[in-house]
């Protein structure tokens, strides 16, 4: 199942409790109480769904889903370019030998 937030945002869901019936919330404002896996990005992944509850005046200010505890790791990359990265040395050669320098060296080396 999918839940959907008041801003939009949808959320994949899986039901863990075998009692919970969905067929009878389908398209109706509901609260779900359960637990949010989130990816190593700090976004959420699904939401296991524990229990459904018919949505009651005062749970609006609960429309979203929790940031998680663990703390965002800052990404440690930078923005590859032409100057930077892979691209910075693709398509060159580190040495100054010319090409058939290098060819007569890797011809011996296969004898």
């Amino acid at each position: 199942m999918a839940i959907r937030l008041d801003d939009g945002t949808e959320f994949r869901c899986a039901v863990i409790n075998d009692e919970v019936d969905l067929g009878q919330y389908g398209g109706r404002e509901i609260t779900v109480l359960g637990k949010a896996i989130y990816r190593p990005t700090g976004t959420v992944l699904r939401l296991d769904v524990e229990h459904i509850l018919d949505t009651t005046v005062g749970r609006t200010a609960y429309s979203q889903v929790p940031l998680s505890f663990e703390r965002s790791h800052p990404r440690n990359s930078l923005r590859q370019t032409e100057k930077r990265g892979v691209s910075a040395i693709f398509g060159t050669w580190p040495g100054d030998e010319t090409d058939e320098e290098l060819l007569d060296v890797l011809a011996e080396l296969r004898r």
